[in-house]
């Protein structure tokens, strides 16, 4: 959708602003492709949301936000009181062996630094399925904070990677990829109207 409906696209993902903390690649991504119009529709769906909320709520429920950050940092992310087998990141896997909380965000940074620079790269070579498949797996290593729930997002990782793997492995490829499960939906999305099916696969 980001390739043939921009505007549409960064309207859904300014939809993200609710959870901010997985939306550190997608600025970055929408620069180097140089998607101006996704970037104005994020812009301006994130915006009408926090308007949105500040009209209904007013200021003190943000206010309760901003409060809730250092709890959440030192509680629950760097604490771990939620417990390390929950939060999936990087830095609650060098926090639950031991490791410091400065060396752990180390470690965290780097490996934010290698998905996002991956996921950028891809997108720089105009290969938008693998950047696709890329840009879900960076959006959950990129942040410290992510809950095992939060994963499914790479059930979109998963389904680019197919189409990817379908469309340039050649027969080989094609025939293993019709072995995973979600080439049966694909198949299926592909009798629907041609408007449809492009969405769906």
């Amino acid at each position: 959708m980001l390739d043939r409906r921009p505007l549409l696209a960064g309207l859904l993902l300014g939809c993200i602003v609710y959870k901010p903390q997985f939306a550190l690649v997608i600025p970055l991504l929408l620069i180097v492709t140089r998607q101006w119009r996704a970037i104005l529709g994020a812009a301006a769906s994130s915006l009408a949301l926090i308007g949105l909320t500040y009209a209904i709520w007013g200021w003190p429920v943000w206010q309760a936000f901003l409060d809730s950050l250092p709890l959440t940092r030192t509680v629950v992310v760097e604490r771990g009181d939620t417990g390390w087998e929950k939060i999936m990141s990087p830095f609650s896997a060098a926090r639950s062996w031991g490791m410091a909380v400065g060396p752990a965000y180390a470690v965290q940074a780097a490996a934010s630094v290698a998905a996002i620079g991956a996921t950028l790269v891809l997108a720089w070579n105009g290969r938008p399925a693998l950047r696709n498949a890329a840009t879900a797996a960076a959006v959950l290593n990129s942040t410290p904070y992510v809950l095992e729930y939060d994963y499914v997002v790479l059930l979109l990782g998963i389904g680019f990677l197919w189409k990817h793997g379908a469309e340039h492995a050649g027969d080989g490829g094609r025939r293993a990829c019709s072995h995973w499960p979600g080439s049966r939906l694909c198949s299926r999305a592909r009798s629907l109207p041609p408007r449809l099916s492009r969405s769906a696969c």
